[in-house]
């Protein structure tokens, strides 16, 4: 996850710096795109020195090409920025991404997005390959989608009126500041329109990962559970005092829920296993491997990321020292999930 965020980073950064340094003019008066050449030749370097998977990649060799003039001229044979990244990119790799807004990228990371607060997933109708209906999975608390009743479960086969097909524009269609989706029903055979309509607003949401938090007693235990969306480090504060409560409660066996965590900060979690544990500081949690280069030009121990007992601002971690944790996951779950 740590080679992941520093190559987004440098790559939004650098990315940044490509029109300005290019520029005869000041910046303040004129500002000229990068061209299509210039993007793919900055998608070239920052996979060719970063990428974890770069062995498995022929064209990132640095080998591979005799001049620069030749590999100037490979990069000329795609189309777009989006081309030459595909390209570059090994099968193996499923976390490098390319975003063509940095900003908004850093805001996710920090679980700052516009959305409605309704996370779904569109699947297609059984009974029609064609047409596609969209599935709560759940709802962002206090977000514009709680607000006006969306729960999880809740099924969808139409926006605005216009049914969702295979042909439908998604991105477009839910990236609209404001829209309405048409709620249908299922029998287990047929999806039917019920009627009935919720209409949802875009906004920017700050959006805190500690999404439920409960306590199931038994007749001879506490099970603590928690529903995590993200592991986001501003919010580890949050965390930590989700788990005090656990810990006041005498909570004895716990319950992650990361069905639909797409990661975050590893940092994070190692936070969050010293909350659920404890009684592992300053033993090994995680090693961080990068490509065979970066990995040579690293001390060892630097690479190792021990169990911590306080947070980044200096506070006590709460830890329930468990030795049982169940998890919960689905394809969603990646990265530092």
């Amino acid at each position: 996850m740590k080679n992941y965020l520093m190559t987004l980073k440098s790559y939004f950064l650098l990315l940044l710096c490509i029109p300005i340094v290019s520029c005869t003019t000041d910046i303040d008066d004129q500002i000229r795109p990068a061209t299509t050449l210039e993007l793919s030749e900055f998608i070239y370097r920052g996979l060719n020195y970063w990428s974890l998977y770069k062995s498995e990649v022929p064209a990132l060799a640095n080998d591979r090409f005799d001049s620069e003039q030749e590999k100037l001229d490979f990069l000329r044979g795609f189309d777009s920025p989006e081309e030459t990244f595909e390209a570059l990119i090994a099968p193996i790799d499923r976390f490098s991404i390319l975003r063509s807004d940095y900003v908004e990228l850093e805001n996710a990371l920090a679980g700052v997005r516009k959305s409605t607060g309704m996370r779904f997933s569109i699947l297609e109708d059984p009974n029609n390959s064609n047409n596609r209906f969209g599935v709560v999975r759940y709802v962002i608390n206090n977000s514009p989608a709680a607000s006006a009743g969306v729960s999880r479960g809740m099924l969808f086969t139409a926006v605005n009126g216009v049914n969702l097909t295979a042909a439908s524009d998604l991105n477009a269609i839910f990236a609209q500041d404001t829209f309405t989706i048409n709620l249908a029903s299922f029998d287990g055979t047929t999806l039917t329109p019920t009627g009935e309509a919720i209409a949802l607003n875009n906004i920017e949401l700050t959006i805190n990962p500690v999404h439920t938090t409960s306590i199931i007693e038994t007749s001879t235990k506490k099970i603590g559970y928690l529903h995590y969306t993200g592991f986001t480090n501003e919010f580890d504060p949050e965390l930590n005092a989700a788990f005090s409560t656990f810990k006041a409660e005498g909570v004895e066996e716990f319950i992650l829920d990361l069905r639909y965590n797409g990661g975050g900060s590893v940092e994070t979690a190692n936070d969050l296993c010293a909350m659920i544990t404890g009684q592992f500081e300053g033993q090994l949690f995680a090693r961080e491997q990068w490509n065979s280069k970066l990995q040579s030009s690293f001390d060892p121990g630097d690479l190792e990321n021990k169990f911590v007992s306080s947070l980044a601002d200096g506070s006590a971690i709460n830890s329930l020292n468990l030795s049982k944790v169940y998890i919960i996951t689905t394809r969603a779950t990646a990265s530092a999930s």
